[in-house]
């Protein structure tokens, strides 16, 4: 979950730890039952704190229309005709090459999803506009809306209403924009 602005993304950890989870140096490991880390499972973080990644998105190749390989990004072209029936291509296959967003990420932890909190889903780039998307009362103005308000109903749109019950664990990953390397 990117959000347009943001300096936080989320990211759910692959396997839900059972009792909690234990922070040691740059490292995470699952508790047991008496919340004492077990230092064998360390669970892999998916980035590392000064690793530059690059975003996957919607796009398609021009390699078949121009002579020069030119992508063209569905997010910036929404109303765009493909030629010769053409098709968008899945993020997965976007290479480094074509991409055009490039992340250093700053830092690494980890949280209960419902545990964000306001200054945490600002800095997500929550923007209170979506509050509309998702039928959120507000106040006298959209500016009344909390942004844990919104967070709460894009989490759940994105991963489930049974992921934001049972409270599982999230990568909340810092980064900054930077130029393609």
């Amino acid at each position: 979950m990117i959000l347009n602005g943001a300096t936080i993304f989320v990211e759910p950890l692959k396997e839900q730890p059972r009792y909690g989870v234990k922070s040691i140096g740059n490292s995470f490991y699952p508790e047991n039952l008496y919340g004492a880390a077990i230092t064998s499972m360390r669970i892999d973080i998916p980035y590392q704190p000064g690793q530059t990644i690059y975003g996957r998105e919607t796009w398609h190749n021009e390699a078949d229309y121009w002579e020069t390989e030119r992508p063209i990004y569905k997010a910036a072209n929404r109303d765009w005709v493909m030629n010769s029936g053409g098709k968008w291509l899945s993020p997965a296959t976007m290479p480094k090459s074509a991409a055009r967003i490039f992340l250093h990420i700053t830092g690494v932890t980890v949280k209960r999803c419902n545990e964000v909190t306001e200054g945490d889903a600002s800095e997500m780039g929550i923007d209170r506009s979506l509050a509309h998307r998702f039928n959120i009362a507000c106040g006298e103005s959209k500016w009344d809306i909390p942004f844990r308000s919104v967070y709460r109903a894009l989490y759940i749109d994105r991963f489930g209403a049974e992921s934001w019950e049972r409270g599982d664990y999230i990568w909340l990953v810092s980064f900054n924009r930077v130029e393609k390397p």
